[in-house]
């Protein structure tokens, strides 16, 4: 409800005319369609409330109720889809406000040979005769509506006034996957990206091909990984992407990006060393080992020594151990380089380390540890020249292990709070809640291409059957519809939601499209629209007469967004405030302000433009 009600409170000319109380003389008391002007009254003292109110929160109890008398489908607490909202709203708005008292009876008149321009006129002005309110005012246009017989090739051209038009998505060649891309520099915050792929065989080489190019980094300088505080599992490049994708649905995908000094090492000589990151936890006056943050990987050679290895993850975790210090041993202690600082903190003989490389070798105290040969529940590495990653590989393999390490951060003091350790945990667990939706991708579908889909033939299928009455016959007819006039708020409705039905259930659901639909901030019409005017212009001959041309430009204002699935999703909404021209996201009780690049995102459901000049 919040969404659809704040797009609606931004349409400027919607907003003044209730701000302004220009209502109250319209109020149709007599119309049986209505509520008696409840609902009109409920919405005015909505709008009074949220643009003139005090409180930063306000909540629209007697509005929901007026519009659960209207339409019972909304009374509740049951989710209910905001473009229904919006229709019904507008729908119960139109009927209060109704200027008509009473409606004759209008018969609906087919083109029968008629110029256009002379036959939408009259169906217009027919519509007018039973229908006068704002809502007409601002939200209606016309539809030019033809269908043909199949059989007998018959044509039927009708004109249809519209509030609301329902644009089908065009059919999706490709899919995307997002990823968390963690730079080498430990300092750069996590950020989360997606990239389209064709939906024909993709491999994850050529997603690796992608990712380069958008991240602007250099061919085999990184790789893909499922990543967790307890195991890791990396990309071959010869999966298909969308394997890869199926696992993403529910594990977290890395792009990791090697050092500089890995980068140097050629991809055919190196060795990824996993390690394990641990803390000391104690627990009813035990203290064992705790994983804390996600498994990182070291990349060697196979002759790089074990010191090398302990300098090594020194100098990744250099920026967490330096917050951790001190302001006076901080100071001097970036002065120093690597080797110097590893030195100090490490061959301190009144310091302990703050940690040390343990060999994860899962002997856990009661097994024979591959490693060392003894029941250890703490198997050191050892920190020398002499022992190399490739004869620990080779005793790794002979006793059929993966050999891995252990980061335990045992020698920090106990007021250590592991948050800057954890800090990188915290960025990414943050990521993570950023929905699919939400994430930018280099491939898209244009709004103009659902308005080409709008316009292109299609056949009815058997539910909705046309009477063709030459032939006597319902018929599956050859339907084509085009926006006839535009009105001054063109509202979009992004087809996102198809019936499905599951083999393994005799029940219909409802499918999403979460594909991403690019749409302007201005929108040019004119090559979707017949006739350029306002349908109103019908009831004023000096605007009928007057010169025509130029370009129909619409400007967006307003967006409802959905995220999740339907029946279980969440709605939220961007508008663009007209009094300070800035955009605001509106969730909930929550709302931020965002930039213009912000607001095409998967999650756009339905669009509000409005027409510039009018």
């Amino acid at each position: 409800m919040n969404s659809g009600l704040q797009c609606m409170s931004n349409t400027i000319a919607l907003r003044d005319y209730f701000l302004q109380a220009r209502f109250l003389p319209e109020i149709n008391e007599v119309n049986p369609l209505g509520t008696k002007g409840a609902l009109a009254k409920k919405f005015a003292s909505f709008m009074q409330n949220l643009w003139y109110g005090t409180s930063d929160v306000y909540s629209p109890w007697n509005l929901k109720q007026a519009i659960g008398k209207f339409q019972p489908m909304f009374s509740g607490y049951s989710q209910h889809d905001s473009q229904e909202l919006i229709s019904y709203v507008l729908d119960g708005l139109h009927e209060d406000l109704n200027r008509v008292k009473v409606k004759p009876y209008v018969e609906t008149i087919e083109n029968e040979g008629k110029p256009d321009e002379e036959a939408a006129r009259q169906s217009w002005l027919d519509h007018r005769k039973r229908n006068d309110s704002i809502i007409v005012d601002i939200f209606q246009g016309q539809f030019k509506s033809q269908l043909q017989c199949p059989q007998c090739s018959r044509i039927s051209i009708t004109y249809d006034p519209f509030m609301m038009c329902s644009l089908p998505i065009p059919t999706a060649t490709t899919k995307s996957i997002s990823f968390v891309f963690i730079s080498a520099d430990p300092s750069r915050k996590p950020t989360k990206h997606a990239v389209v792929y064709p939906k024909t065989k993709h491999m994850v080489s050529d997603l690796e091909v992608q990712a380069a190019a958008d991240l602007n980094l250099k061919p085999g300088s990184f790789y893909f990984a499922f990543i967790t505080q307890y195991s890791k599992e990396y990309a071959d490049s010869g999966q298909t992407t969308s394997e890869l994708r199926k696992k993403a649905k529910y594990k977290t995908l890395f792009l990791v990006e090697y050092t500089q000094e890995e980068q140097k090492i050629p991809e055919e000589e190196r060795v990824r060393v996993d390690a394990e990151i641990c803390r000391p936890e104690t627990y009813y006056g035990r203290t064992s080992k705790r994983n804390c943050s996600f498994i990182r990987t070291f990349v060697c050679r196979k002759e790089t020594t074990a010191k090398e290895v302990y300098l090594q993850a020194f100098i990744y975790f250099r920026p967490f151990l330096q917050e951790y210090m001190k302001p006076e041993e901080q100071e001097s202690f970036v002065m120093l380089s690597h080797e110097e600082a590893y030195e100090r903190l490490f061959k301190n003989p009144n310091k302990k380390p703050p940690f040390e490389v343990l060999v994860n070798s899962d002997s856990r105290g009661w097994r024979t540890c591959y490693f060392c040969g003894e029941k250890c529940d703490h198997c050191v590495f050892p920190e020398n020249d002499t022992l190399t990653i490739g004869q620990c590989l080779a005793k790794a393999k002979a006793a059929d292990k993966d050999f891995g390490l252990e980061i335990y951060f045992s020698g920090l003091s106990d007021d250590y709070e592991y948050k800057y350790l954890n800090k990188i945990d915290e960025e990414v667990r943050a990521l993570e809640t950023i929905k699919d939706e939400e994430v930018k991708t280099s491939g898209s579908i244009s709004v103009s291409a659902c308005l080409r889909k709008f316009e292109e033939p299609e056949q009815l299928d058997q539910e909705n059957a046309w009477y063709c009455n030459k032939c006597k016959d319902h018929v599956l007819a050859n339907k084509r519809m085009a926006i006839y006039k535009a009105p001054p708020v063109m509202i979009l409705h992004l087809k996102r939601f198809k019936n499905s039905t599951s083999h393994s259930s005799y029940y219909a659901s409802k499918s999403k499209n979460t594909v991403l639909i690019d749409f302007p901030e201005e929108l040019d019409f004119t090559d979707f629209v017949v006739h350029g005017e306002h349908p109103n212009d019908f009831l004023n001959e000096d605007a009928m007469k007057a010169e025509k041309g130029g370009r129909i430009l619409y400007e967006l204002y307003a967006i409802s967004n959905h995220y999740g699935d339907m029946g279980f999703g969440h709605y939220t909404a961007y508008c663009k405030n007209s009094m300070n021209g800035k955009w605001y996201h509106f969730d909930d009780s929550s709302v931020t302000e965002v930039s213009a690049d912000q607001i095409v995102t998967k999650a756009a459901y339905v669009l509000f433009y409005r027409r510039k000049g009018l």
